[in-house]
């Protein structure tokens, strides 16, 4: 850690949960190292952070997801999926990767790369994962609920309403993020599933009835699905 010039830390406090790694940090950052920290809660480590980003219980996959740059890749560094593309490249199948993407021209470790556009690569993923409910999560309503994220319940995580001035987008019912599973197309607005197993809504209300099969109680009460258990209106 001693010579990095960057250190992120997610949902992490190295203050108290790792004291000996944040007196290194500490160490780091007097030769120059950025410090970030994203988390909810102004922590211990936070006081010590270059940048401090305040995110929601909860967001921490949307955020991930569809994030503002902080800082370019440092050095060598390069994004994954240049360097899958790449890859691909080097043995000869790079054409067959990449045919569904549009391709751009990335500066990355001082020199040119083929790099995919990563809005493109999720529409592939939302095209082929229709059985597991990972379709409805495009880019468009992902980046919308980023810019719009001040129309989201901070308890609820539903959108009081809001329309994206980019897209033209309206959050309204949709949950931060579209957590698993998102069905359909994007069209229909299915709003996501804040809880697998919620049977007081129905699917398109963003309820389901994912539960486990056995093996499951607390205190000698069983929390398994009873027998005809069915979200609303199945």
């Amino acid at each position: 850690m001693i010579n990095a010039k960057a250190a992120l830390y997610i949902g992490s406090n190295a203050a108290e949960a790792h004291p000996v790694s944040m007196l290194s940090l500490l160490h780091t950052k007097e030769n120059g190292c950025k410090v970030i920290v994203v988390n909810p809660r102004y922590t211990c480590t936070a006081t010590k952070s270059d940048q401090y980003i305040r995110i929601r219980s909860g967001t921490d996959i949307p955020f991930l997801q569809w994030r503002a740059k902080v800082i370019e890749p440092l050095f060598e560094s390069m994004p994954d999926h240049v360097i899958m593309q790449a890859f691909a490249d080097r043995l000869g199948f790079g054409q067959e990767l990449f045919k569904n993407y549009k391709m751009l021209s990335s500066k990355f470790a001082g020199k040119q790369w083929g790099e995919p556009q990563i809005e493109d690569i999720l529409r592939e993923i939302n095209r082929s994962v229709w059985t597991i409910g990972y379709t409805g999560q495009i880019p468009e309503r992902l980046k919308a609920h980023m810019r719009m994220v001040a129309t989201f319940d901070p308890k609820t995580l539903k959108s009081r309403g809001g329309v994206d001035l980019v897209t033209g987008y309206d959050t309204t019912g949709d949950y931060y993020g579209l957590p698993w599973p998102c069905y359909g197309t994007a069209a229909i607005q299915q709003p996501g599933s804040l809880n697998l197993y919620n049977t007081s809504k129905s699917v398109m209300e963003g309820g389901g009835n994912f539960r486990a099969n056995f093996g499951v109680e607390r205190e000698g009460v069983s929390l398994l699905a009873g027998d005809g258990s069915y979200s609303k209106g199945s």
